[in-house]
This record gives structure tokens, sequence and C-alpha cells, in this order.
């Protein structure tokens, strides 16, 4: 809306059509879109009223919740690079967002 905050069935239905190309994400959807938006809600509950300088954070949440999501129940099957994607779903499970990536061959 004009203020930042997901709305709700726009946003279901949007991800519902992205997802139907893929069984395996179709099966999850409604689990992560559930989780996805809670978070946003969340981030946007916490956010400072008082600070007009801030911008709404639950756009950023969402995105990120779905990244994490997505990444986490990836099924084996999808898996292209077994070793990155083990880093990175230990990464996400830290929720350790913020390092930057290792540089190429640092784990080789």
């Amino acid at each position: 809306d004009t203020e930042g905050n997901p709305k709700e069935e726009e946003f279901r239905s949007f991800l519902k059509e992205s997802f139907s190309s893929e069984s395996w994400l179709a099966a999850l959807q409604d689990k992560v879109i559930s989780t996805c938006l809670d978070e946003g809600k969340n981030a946007t509950a916490n956010r400072d009223a008082s600070d007009s300088t801030s911008c709404n954070p639950a756009g950023i949440k969402i995105a990120h919740c779905l990244h994490r999501e997505i990444q986490l129940n990836c099924p084996a099957d999808q898996i292209k690079d077994e070793k990155s994607c083990a880093r990175l779903q230990e990464r996400l499970k830290r929720r350790d967002f913020f390092h930057p990536p290792p540089p190429p061959g640092a784990f080789d």
C-alpha cells in the first residue's frame, strides 16, 4: 500500500501464480507465504513510528524471508551445487546475512 505494507491478498495471489510452475515450491507455498507475511507484519509493528525518515522495513523483510524459506526447503534433486548450497543453508539457518561472501576458491 502507500505506506509500504503488503497487500496480503494480492501478494498471496502473485506468489501462488509465481510458484505454480515448480511443483516442489507449489507444495510449500502456503507455509512460505504465511511465514513471510508474518515477518513483514512484525517488522512493521516494531518500526519506530516517530522516525519520519525511516522506511517501512516490511518489503525487505519479506524478500529476505522468501529467499531464506525457498533456499532452506529446496529439495535435493533441484540443487546444482551441493557444496555451495550447504554453505548458504548454514548461513541462512544462523541468520548470518551481513557478511560478504567468501572469495572464489576460499572453500575449494
